[in-house]
């Protein structure tokens, strides 16, 4: 059984794969590049998948069903893009808004 750790890191390997892909040879814009190349990588798990029966689509989904998504993106993702927003705010601008 794939740990939740491993996992994170598989998905962080095919990112870097993907982006040093397309930065030595396609040479896309990077938001296009990766989204191009996720479709491919899930293209190509799809294809092997009913080509050589690896069962790997039905692996991915008990594995995303036991997940808890919601907790994930609520308690992590969600702070960090709340932090990354915080970072962009003009103080100087809010104090002579507010007083």
């Amino acid at each position: 059984m794939i740990e939740p750790v491993d996992l994170f890191a598989i998905v962080l390997a095919l990112a870097v794969l993907i982006g040093s892909v397309n930065h030595l040879w396609v040479k896309l814009p990077a938001a296009i590049g990766m989204l191009l190349g996720s479709l491919v990588v899930s293209l190509l798990v799809v294809v092997s998948d009913h080509v050589f029966h690896l069962h790997v689509m039905r692996w991915f989904r008990g594995t995303l069903g036991a997940a808890d998504l919601s907790h994930f993106f609520l308690d992590g993702v969600l702070a960090l893009l709340l932090y990354a927003g915080s970072l962009h705010v003009d103080v100087a601008e809010l104090r002579r808004r507010d007083g």
